[in-house]
């Protein structure tokens, strides 16, 4: 197993993502990241786009860990987007989330940490303390995870 498919490291994604543009920021739910889930920023200053990384242990199968990751920016996500985020967060094989509410303006990607191919039958642990999560972002976070079939 490599030493990227381990960890994440911010300032390699960032290194991989081109560098000097993208400034890397708190998660923007990091008073509210369960135990056991870490996770950051990373916003290009030019381009206002937006880059969400987090990892988290799966319930099922035990062992296994997940990461997701998310782009945002003005306009649509494209296919090299997609590419270049798969390339710069991903140590092997991805599946894309499609969330109807999102389409084209924020791209969501999921894969194993150790690079084996993904298993939709993976579940991963909540990655927020419910107890820490303002009632705005319950609301926000509940509609997500739905769309999303996570629990």
């Amino acid at each position: 197993m490599s030493e990227r498919s381990q960890q994440l490291d911010a300032r390699a994604i960032r290194r991989r993502l081109g560098g000097s543009g993208w400034q890397i920021r708190p998660h923007p739910f990091d008073h509210a990241l369960a135990a056991g889930v870490h996770g950051f920023a990373l916003v290009h200053r030019q381009d206002h786009a937006t880059v969400v990384v987090d990892v988290c242990d799966a319930q099922q199968p035990p062992g296994v860990r997940i990461i997701h990751a998310s782009l945002s920016r003005p306009g649509h996500t494209s296919l090299s987007d997609r590419a270049l985020l798969k390339r710069a967060v991903f140590p092997g094989a991805v599946a894309e989330i499609l969330d109807p509410n999102w389409r084209g303006k924020t791209l969501q990607l999921s894969g194993r940490a150790d690079g084996r191919p993904w298993d939709p039958k993976l579940v991963p642990v909540p990655l927020y303390d419910p107890d820490k999560l303002t009632p705005d972002e319950r609301i926000l976070l509940a509609r997500v995870d739905t769309q999303q079939g996570r629990q």
